[in-house]
């Protein structure tokens, strides 16, 4: 039975995380699931939380590029 994208946002981010890693049990032995690494609970329980956080105040995101060129910057010791 299909999930309404109302139910998915009235689930709790734990919720989410469960149903998540159900949907990636299922997957089996696909090519790009298995050669991929396995996320931890607390990796996919902040994944969601950064996206709540997103979705909340969208202002507050940056774009890409804008992200990985600080990251860029930091690696090399520069300020960003």
């Amino acid at each position: 039975m299909p999930i309404t994208q109302e139910e998915i946002d009235a689930m709790t981010s734990e919720e989410k995380v469960s149903l998540i890693n159900r949907i990636m049990e299922t997957l089996g032995n696909d090519e790009y699931v298995d050669n991929e690494p396995e996320e931890t609970e607390d990796e996919l329980k902040l994944l969601m939380e950064r996206w709540q956080d997103y979705k909340a105040n969208p202002s507050n995101a940056i774009p890409g590029e804008v992200a990985f060129e600080r990251l860029r910057n930091r690696k090399n010791g520069l300020s960003s």
